[in-house]
């Protein structure tokens, strides 16, 4: 009896010193990996997450615990466009280059202000991972956004993200009109079949959201025209 008592006391120690350590490998990668958001975003740079089933979980432990980066914008979609190039998209690519390495799970980078230059460096340190920019970027973007929406509460809360990838969007365009910055990707070679594409993936997905989610469609069709009146009010002399 003793000897069984004994057993049963060494696997429940066995048991718990597994589970610690399971747990502290676990909390040391979550850690790892907010710190590195953090200097992705203070490089200009911000990310999306694959929320999983413990997405509920959120609240309580922090993003970080329970999801990984599997997207990195090269600009901040989170901040108001203002005055890109000011905190507003990530202008050194080599310094951003070893916090993308220490992300395991990532699998994109997008950029809409960056050239094939950008894109050629990005691709050579980072084999394998699909990185985009320009123009052709960002409407792929927004339609994969819009594919992730099923219900009214997936469309709350990719509405923050789609509200700034729209105003990206639009600055994108303002900025490459006006020859403010560098041509913005290899948008120049881009054939104009592959344009009609990019635009009528986006608007099947806006309209999928109109027809099976009425009130996403809702809620997206506001953003889109408040993020296109804030445009067009840049527009004006004196903004």
């Amino acid at each position: 009896m003793k000897a069984r008592i004994r057993y049963s006391l060494r696997l429940v120690f066995l048991c718990v010193t597994i589970a610690a350590v399971l747990l502290a490998l676990w909390s040391n990668a979550a850690k790892r990996q907010r710190q590195t958001v953090a200097e992705i975003r203070s490089l200009g740079g911000s990310v999306a997450y694959d929320h999983g089933l413990f997405s509920f979980l959120e609240p309580i432990l922090g993003i970080d615990y329970i999801a990984d980066v599997n997207v990195v914008y090269l600009y901040r979609y989170d901040l108001p466009v203002v005055d890109p190039g000011h905190a507003g998209f990530v202008t050194d690519i080599d310094a951003l280059i070893p916090h993308l390495q220490r992300l395991p799970s990532l699998k994109r980078v997008v950029g809409i202000w960056h050239h094939g230059d950008a894109a050629d460096r990005l691709r050579k340190a980072l084999p394998g991972l699909e990185i985009e920019v320009g123009m052709m970027a960002s409407l792929r973007e927004l339609t994969r956004i819009l594919m992730t929406i099923q219900d009214e509460r997936d469309a709350v809360r990719a509405a923050p993200r789609l509200k700034e990838h729209y105003r990206q969007h639009f600055a994108a365009i303002r900025r490459s009109e006006t020859e403010q910055i560098p041509e913005a990707s290899e948008d120049a070679g881009v054939a104009d079949a592959e344009w009609d594409d990019a635009m009528n993936g986006l608007l099947a997905a806006m309209d999928r959201l109109r027809r099976q989610v009425p009130a996403a469609g809702k809620l997206v069709d506001r953003i889109l025209d408040e993020s296109f009146a804030e445009a067009a009010e840049r527009e004006r002399p004196g903004n």
